[in-house]
């Protein structure tokens, strides 16, 4: 190749390169414009984690789809979990803010004992429940095995949440039994007696010696769910609930925790018979969002993204202009060389 033709080359990866900085540009400015205009957003008040901090769950707004997130808001407001609320957005703080609040407040149900955190490495506590055959069941029972835990309701209506959670149990029952065990734990006590549980589990294959589905006293169960993060209210259309699945150690303590929600069954798999790779884990542990009835909830008030596709962007990126280099002979030819 020429040198005339290298320098021509040269001039159109340019050129290539200065446009995608500039569409990239003013993409994000219109982003930013219009991220700048305060909306009008109407939602429901799940969780109020500090004084100036809510996570609500709203429908559409300005193009927004219906979702949780979580938003701040001026300090002093009488709001409380089950309020329906009607606020202007101001998305150019972080995390948004809502400001003019109108509340109506909710009869949402919740029970508000206080608990201790539970973390990785402390030892379940040993609730008494019953499970699917009408037996008294301890977690106690299952130390020596490996489990995986989840917390489901039989009333569930969203298919994207506790009825693939069973189904996707059912995909891995066979694979991981009888070394391991799989547990679901009712969020809906109250309803999901043993005989509830024992048809939900015929409907999924169920087998009750190494697949466990429990109910409890509904206090203990809601202390429980709560020590280990999943937040749950009680309305007259549903439980709106946060979703997380716990690993627990043959040693009985709890070994991790995945808030992603796409987890897939060859995943649980691996998790269980401890032959999940690294890659596994990281992909696991990259997602930063949790799902409240199917919906993802962004920390700061926005969209979640998967921290792995924004890591290869610029991957993709560097690969695309390398190739670019080499269609135009820019980068010499090592066989050449030699």
């Amino acid at each position: 190749m020429t040198a005339r033709h290298a320098l021509s080359g040269a001039r159109l990866i340019c050129t290539l390169s200065y446009a995608l900085v500039a569409v990239i540009t003013l993409t994000f400015h219109s982003s930013c414009a219009a991220a700048d205009a305060a909306e009008l957003l109407r939602g429901q008040v799940v969780q109020i984690d500090r004084p100036d901090t809510v996570l609500v769950r709203h429908g559409e707004y300005d193009g927004m789809p219906a979702m949780t997130m979580e938003f701040r808001y001026p300090m002093g407001q009488p709001v409380k979990v089950g309020d329906e609320i009607t606020a202007l957005v101001d998305r150019t703080k972080e995390p948004w803010l809502l400001s003019h609040l109108q509340i109506r407040h909710g009869v949402a149900r919740s029970d508000a004992r206080p608990v201790r955190e539970l973390a990785v490495g402390d030892l379940v506590p040993n609730l008494a429940l019953l499970d699917q055959q009408n037996h008294r069941f301890s977690l106690s029972s299952l130390l020596g095995h490996r489990y995986a835990m989840s917390f489901i309701y039989t009333r569930c209506q969203d298919g994207r949440m506790c009825p693939l959670i069973s189904a996707k149990y059912h995909q891995i029952q066979a694979a991981v039994t009888p070394s391991s065990h799989l547990v679901e734990i009712t969020l809906d006590p109250s309803f999901d007696s043993p005989a509830v549980l024992a048809r939900y589990g015929r409907t999924f294959g169920a087998d009750p010696r190494f697949w466990h589905l429990l109910t409890g006293i509904p206090n203990d169960i809601g202390a429980f769910t709560r020590s280990i993060g999943i937040q749950a209210q009680y309305q007259s259309s549903g439980i709106l609930h946060t979703e997380r699945l716990m690993i627990v150690g043959a040693d009985g303590r709890i070994e991790r925790f995945i808030d992603d929600p796409a987890w897939a069954p060859t995943d649980l798999v691996a998790i269980l018979a401890q032959r999940d790779t690294p890659w596994q884990r990281f992909m696991l542990a990259s997602h930063s969002a949790f799902v409240t009835c199917g919906e993802r909830i962004g920390p700061g008030g926005r969209i979640a993204v998967h921290h792995t596709a924004v890591a290869l962007i610029p991957l993709a990126m560097l690969a695309a202009l390398v190739f670019a280099f080499r269609f135009f002979g820019l980068i010499p030819d090592q066989r050449a060389l030699g």
